[in-house]
């Protein structure tokens, strides 16, 4: 079951490490506010992987976390394109 994307709600990626914010909302990579799909584009290495969790950021701040265990994504050819899609319970 997915949870509702809002107008004005921003989709975003938090992780280790200072690209994916050290875990901080407030520091996390966003999308542009939206209301529906979403993309967010970021620079990894290649082979690398990817470990973190899916955000929602409301016009008002409030943060939503994706329930469940962290993401773990192999990023192993450049560029890519990994989907993910938010689920709620």
């Amino acid at each position: 079951k997915g949870l509702p994307v809002g107008p004005g709600d921003r989709i975003g990626w938090v992780g280790p490490g200072p690209l994916l914010g050290h875990w901080d909302p407030e520091r996390a990579v966003l999308s542009a506010p939206t209301q529906g799909a979403a993309s967010i584009t970021l620079g990894l290495p290649e082979d690398s992987v990817l470990t973190g969790k899916l955000i929602l950021v409301h016009p008002d701040h409030s943060v939503t976390w994706q329930p469940g265990q962290n993401a773990h994504m192999l990023v192993r050819d450049l560029p890519s394109e990994i989907p993910v899609a938010w689920l709620g319970g």
